[in-house]
């Protein structure tokens, strides 16, 4: 859970980024990576350092302010080649 402290800087993160967005007309070219970017940005200027709980809320709260869609992980793919074992047994499972 997020301290008042910590809820009041990422509020503050949140707008700085925003004028960012904002001043560099960049709201229909928003990525993931770019949100991350610009939190680091206002970190550096603000020469405050961030705690992670504090980034990570920041970058939730403005991907579901600009609808940034984030990219899927890799996944594992099933052997298509791998019998059946489950259909055979299931009656046999409790």
């Amino acid at each position: 859970m997020m301290t008042n402290e910590e809820l009041e800087l990422t509020t503050q993160v949140v707008r700085l980024v925003i004028n960012i967005i904002e001043l560099q007309r960049i709201q229909n070219s928003l990525t993931e990576k770019k949100i991350e970017e610009l939190i680091l940005q206002t970190q550096f200027m603000s020469g405050i350092n961030y705690s992670e709980a504090v980034k990570l809320q920041a970058k939730k709260d403005l991907t579901a302010r600009y609808q940034i869609h984030v990219t899927p992980g890799h996944s594992v793919l099933a052997d298509y080649e791998q019998p059946n074992w489950y259909t055979d047994r299931k009656d046999q499972i409790p």
